[in-house]
């Protein structure tokens, strides 16, 4: 991922008014059961909470939902991304 900074943002002395806020992603799945079972056994994430309709997952200082929707997303962009260290470019136990 490339970062650009803005140099027209610095020359703004004060922070919009979410500067300071968490942001939190929130993903669609169409099936709730098929996404859990996804990010338990591909990932080894297990939702903190669960709600009808939603599962909410914690990864470090970092939190997602994913909900149960009728739509879908395109699948062109990236929705989320983990950042993690990697041995030779690969992590351990995956292909």
């Amino acid at each position: 991922m490339l970062a650009f900074e803005n140099p027209e943002a610095s020359q703004n002395s004060e922070p919009g008014p979410l500067a300071s806020s968490r942001a939190i992603t929130k993903l669609p799945a169409r099936d709730l059961d098929r996404a859990r079972a996804f990010y338990r056994d591909r990932l080894g994430l297990t939702p903190v909470e669960e709600r009808e309709g939603g599962l909410r997952y914690h990864c470090a200082a970092v939190e997602f939902h994913v909900f149960l929707s009728a739509g879908s997303s395109s699948g062109e962009s990236t929705q989320l991304g983990f950042e993690v260290g990697a041995k030779d470019g690969r992590l351990h136990g995956w292909a």
